[in-house]
């Protein structure tokens, strides 16, 4: 008997590239909420889930109990489920140790969101191409090489990010209270406490889960620890770093810009008239992109292979 396999993650485009484990029915129903979602997870055996979607004990217990729940992502906030109360086996993308460590996508990303600030990108863009503007004397412009770079968390992506800057140059400190010594591929690393990041780095990049500990783990206490007017760069959770004080940190100056792909709150529905979103409008100092810090396609494709693989060889 065919498995019966429910997911609302984004997977429609990747099946022609997928190998489809000839044991399972597959219904998708991308970032189904609601009576879709319910009637999904009544429906099925196991499920794909997608990140963007509240999974909550509510849910599964009128779904009767899904034997097995797997997240094709490293973050898994969105799932608040009592794992006391129900004996479905929840596993995701966070469980795969190798493939994470051999992948640099969400790092380049968060590389990309750096350069195109300090290289000013985005204006130098717009002016050519809605003025023919050529003059390069309007535009300040700075380099990555030589820059004191913090990294707030040193999985797999902050692990990556670290690679890439230093091949420009950068001078990488790490903050992470749960490792005692740096084991790395390169030298000249540094790892110190999180006073030492605020108060000495001019690039400072958040690469943590989102939990109790590190829930606004950037607010106003810390910007006002900042000597150096950092820019701040957020590509892992929304809520780790404080977004009204971040606001208030660029209009007095005490950073230099905020770069990020999440926000507190995301709607996959679309985050038009959030504050950040409305504020970076008239501010080219806030850079932001739509979560596809993990969205390549060929990082994608992999992902979704995995997810396929796991769900259906699962005892």
């Amino acid at each position: 008997m065919a498995i019966k396999v429910f997911c609302t993650a984004p997977i429609k485009r990747f099946l022609p590239y997928l190998k489809m484990p000839s044991n399972i029915n597959l219904k998708i129903a991308e970032y189904a909420t609601g009576l879709e979602l319910e009637s999904g997870l009544l429906w099925c055996d196991r499920h794909i889930s997608n990140a963007r979607i509240k999974l909550t004990d509510v849910l599964i217990e009128r779904s009767g109990g899904v034997e097995q729940i797997y997240q094709p992502s490293i973050g898994f906030d969105n799932i608040t489920i009592d794992r006391s109360k129900f004996d479905t086996d929840i596993s995701g993308l966070w469980n795969e140790l190798e493939f994470r460590k051999s992948q640099l996508t969400t790092a380049e990303h968060t590389l990309t969101l750096i350069l195109a600030h300090l290289k000013n990108l985005t204006q130098l863009l717009n002016d050519v191409k809605e003025t023919g503007s050529w003059d390069n004397r309007r535009y300040h412009l700075e380099d990555l090489c030589d820059q004191n770079v913090g990294i707030v968390g040193f999985g797999c992506v902050g692990q990556g990010l670290a690679k890439l800057v230093q091949a420009f140059g950068s001078n990488v400190m790490v903050h992470d209270p749960y490792i005692e010594i740096i084991n790395y591929e390169r030298d000249l690393i540094t790892l110190v406490d999180y006073e030492k990041i605020l108060t000495s780095c001019d690039i400072i990049s958040f690469h943590t889960p989102l939990n109790m500990e590190t829930k606004n783990m950037f607010r106003q206490e810390h910007i006002s620890m900042c000597s150096k007017a950092p820019l701040v760069v957020n590509c892992a959770r929304g809520g780790i770093v404080n977004e009204d004080a971040i606001i208030n940190a660029l209009n007095s100056n005490q950073i230099s810009g905020y770069v990020t792909d999440v926000l507190e709150n995301e709607d996959p529905l679309g985050v038009y008239g959030t504050k950040l979103v409305s504020y970076s409008k008239d501010n080219p100092r806030v850079l932001i992109t739509p979560h596809v810090g993990g969205s390549s396609f060929m990082y994608m494709k992999n992902v979704f292979q995995i997810a396929l693989d796991r769900i259906s060889n699962a005892n």
